[in-house]
């Protein structure tokens, strides 16, 4: 079977094409909600007048290449991802991305920094209305607070390295966008016994100094034990999912989609600090890329030159709804 990251899998030796070729179908499958999803934010797109944007999302994962080995691994090679903030298809990409980047300086992290213990922080802040205005004014205030928070010293003596993800949920019951933060911190082991160990009401009281507001935030705060997988899967999932801006009503999809669009355009959705960005940085993940660039190497494979393969190519078929196999595209290639 396909891993839970779409990329790759092994197959056993008496597995034929046929079955290696329906395991793609089935990994496929999985994308159709997507993709789907993925042609009515076009529509929106293109309702809204930027049509140059709806034809890139339009089109966006429309051919899936596989190289299939001879030894029977099964491995992505090419997708025409549209990086659109909003599509849904590079959103599912983008996610992957991120956990594994995470999950890439969290080892690193166990194996070099014994001292050091992940809490999963969440802080959020009320809900603001569903316009472009109030929201970027919203997520102003989330980024300013958090600079602040970060940067205040005891803060800066308890904390030791940190990752945040921005997340932003549509509330349909009252029309409001709800913004918030989730972060993982790096802390020291005594801090949990120690003078300097913060209690919820704590964060509670610098979350909301930090965001110079005039009420207490709602703000949760536990220890990671074996609950990291979890964890990482929470700070490195959509920053907004297609379920809060896809909805049968156009006018109301449309002004929530551009709102989005405004109020996310050029922000920096995700970010490590401290001891997590100088580890990130060590292993080449750039602070200013996270989750952007390349969405199909998303593991770091190496390039397989002493072994034949057959690039197999499935293409979303727009009549069917899904995607179907190109026969005619199938290239076999023999490596020397």
């Amino acid at each position: 079977m396909l891993s839970n990251n779409d990329y790759t899998v092994s197959i056993t030796e008496n597995q034929d094409t046929v079955n290696t070729v329906e395991t793609i179908r089935a990994n496929l499958k999985k994308q159709t909600s997507k993709k789907t999803d993925s042609l009515k934010l076009s529509n929106s797109f293109h309702r809204l007048g930027y049509h140059k944007k709806a034809n890139r999302v339009y089109w966006c994962a429309t051919d899936w290449i596989y190289k299939i080995y001879s030894d029977g691994e099964i491995l992505l090679h090419d997708v025409n991802f549209c990086r659109e903030r909003l599509c849904p298809m590079c959103a599912a990409r983008r996610s992957l991305k991120v956990f594994k980047q995470v999950s890439d300086v969290m080892d690193i992290v166990d194996c070099t920094y014994n001292d050091l213990v992940p809490v999963f922080l969440t802080l959020t802040l009320k809900n603001c209305h569903a316009n472009s205005i109030d929201l970027s004014k919203t997520l102003d205030l989330i980024y300013d607070g958090w600079f602040r928070m970060t940067h205040h010293r005891k803060i800066q003596r308890v904390v030791k390295g940190w990752f945040r993800a921005l997340e932003v949920t549509f509330n349909t019951e009252n029309s409001t966008f709800h913004p918030h933060i989730h972060a993982i911190l790096l802390v020291d082991k005594e801090y949990f016994t120690g003078k300097d160990f913060m209690f919820t009401s704590d964060w509670v009281k610098l979350w909301r100094s930090s965001l110079r507001i005039d009420y207490d935030p709602v703000c949760d705060i536990r220890k990671i034990s074996n609950e990291r997988y979890h964890s990482v899967s929470e700070v490195s999932k959509y920053t907004v999912k297609s379920s809060d801006y896809i909805f049968e009503d156009e006018y109301f999809m449309d002004l929530i989609v551009e709102n989005l669009g405004q109020a996310l355009k050029s922000r920096r959705l995700y970010a490590f600090g401290g001891v997590m960005k100088s580890i990130a940085k060590e292993i080449g993940l750039d602070d200013k890329d996270i989750a952007e660039g390349d969405l199909v190497n998303i593991e770091n494979f190496e390039v397989r030159e002493d072994i034949s393969y057959v690039l197999k190519v499935f293409r979303w078929n727009m009549g069917l709804s899904e995607y179907v196999e190109i026969d005619e595209k199938n290239v076999y290639t023999e490596q020397n």
